[in-house]
């Protein structure tokens, strides 16, 4: 073919046989039958149409216990997988079945890399490169580390005072912290992740008591206050008003509002015996 594609070939009256069109790197329509001449008499035309040859790329996608299979990821080759690919097989992409299997396209001759993409995962390694493909790859394998964020913040009290040694746990598979000597805490948890995060020690109650979380996709920040039973009123400190709170409502019925530290439903010698454990702190 000249560099307009036409070409010309000269047969024998009545010849009969297969045009058989041949350039490295490309298929041809139409198919052999159809390229098939039988007593060729008189000139014939004949037009073929070329595509450049693709190749699969294909692996597993597995999490990085090397068992669980990673379905929806999002295979994508660089450049559509070259001009052919992009235009006629939407570009190569490739994703993931149930059994994290998957299969791209790439031109004839592609180079280029092959991205692994998923919202939930970072993949091990981040991209294959590839130069000057020219046959099918098999086992071009990738390993995915789920996502996890943070929800932190700082535990004080009304004061700004930092409250050490707040456990936080954040329920349904997420971590664990206990609070420094700044009030800090810091739990991680998986992509999507809902749950409770709680707080927990003892004497102590907190605002915003055990928050939800739904559907976790980034960090988190979440400042608690602290708050001791014994500081009655709520002012920060344990001191005279609290004891005269208590005092106000001896041997009533009552709970943490009333006095009622030892939870033991009324106010007694044991709650001031708790009161004096925190006075003036």
């Amino acid at each position: 073919t000249d560099p307009n594609g036409y070409y010309e070939l000269t047969v024998d009256y009545g010849w009969s046989g297969i045009v058989e069109p041949n350039a490295v790197g490309y298929l041809f329509d139409p198919n052999e039958t159809d390229r098939t001449l039988t007593n060729v008499t008189s000139n014939t035309v004949l037009d073929l149409t070329g595509y450049l040859e693709a190749f699969i790329i294909s692996g597993t996608i597995l999490e990085d216990d090397a068992v669980t299979p990673i379905e929806g990821v999002t295979v994508t080759p660089e450049n559509g997988g070259g001009y052919y690919t992009n235009k006629y097989d939407g570009g190569g992409i490739g994703v993931t079945y149930p059994n994290g299997y998957y299969e791209a396209l790439v031109d004839y001759g592609f180079t280029g890399s092959v991205v692994p993409t998923h919202n939930a995962y970072t993949f091990d390694p981040n991209k294959i490169d590839y130069d000057n493909v020219v046959a099918d790859a098999t086992d071009q394998d990738y390993v995915g580390t789920m996502l996890i964020f943070s929800i932190s913040g700082y535990i004080k009290n009304i004061l700004d005072v930092p409250v050490e040694g707040v456990l936080v746990i954040a329920e349904n598979g997420g971590g664990t912290d206990t609070t420094d000597a700044d009030g800090y805490y810091e739990v991680w948890v998986p992509h999507e992740w809902s749950g409770n995060v709680t707080t927990a020690k003892e004497d102590y109650t907190f605002t915003p008591d055990d928050p939800y979380y739904a559907d976790v996709i980034a960090d988190r920040t979440e400042n608690i206050t602290a708050k001791l039973d014994a500081d009655i009123d709520g002012n920060g400190s344990v001191e005279i008003q609290d004891l005269q709170i208590l005092c106000g409502n001896w041997l009533m019925v009552g709970d943490l509002s009333t006095g009622d530290l030892e939870g033991s439903g009324f106010v007694d010698m044991l709650d001031i015996s708790e009161m004096a454990e925190y006075w003036q702190k």
